[in-house]
């Protein structure tokens, strides 16, 4: 029987090869998006990227701090195939060294876990987060150290 659901679930494998994961802020944050700290973020109106509500950063930290968002994606396995990202971005505010942001395309921890110098996993977007030389750059993140991966010019 074992060997039976290998095949049957081989074959639908390849017919499956490619799915989409879509994320609507439409309906406001849905349960599955964890903050640390919390009423940091929402679905805002003011200026979408797309449609009427887009994620939107609501908090200005008066002092040095990190906000974070994430939502667990259950079962997804980049290793079975090629994975594609693709998403609209705003930054608000000018880079510096003191201000600059990251973005986990994925990660094997949460949102807590999610701030530099964590022992997380993944691979992340940012701006300024490892250099402090305004150019967006893509990171491999390893035990919470970083690894940049590639960049824009």
């Amino acid at each position: 029987m074992k060997t039976k659901i290998f095949l049957i679930s081989g074959g639908l494998s390849f017919f499956s090869a490619y799915a989409q994961l879509s994320f609507s802020f439409e309906n406001g944050l849905d349960s599955c998006w964890q903050q640390v700290p919390e009423q940091r973020w929402e679905a805002s109106a003011d200026e979408p990227l797309s449609g009427r509500y887009s994620l939107k950063h609501v908090f200005d930290n008066a002092s040095a701090g990190s906000d974070q968002i994430a939502c667990s994606l259950n079962g997804l396995q980049p290793a079975m195939g090629e994975v594609q990202w693709q998403f609209s971005l705003r930054h608000g505010y000018n880079p510096s060294a003191s201000n600059y942001w990251i973005f986990f395309l994925m990660a094997e921890k949460g949102a807590s876990w999610m701030d530099a110098g964590n022992e997380n996993n993944g691979y992340a977007v940012g701006l300024n987060y490892a250099t402090k030389n305004d150019i967006l750059c893509l990171y491999r993140i390893a035990g919470g150290k970083d690894t940049e991966i590639n960049h824009s010019e």
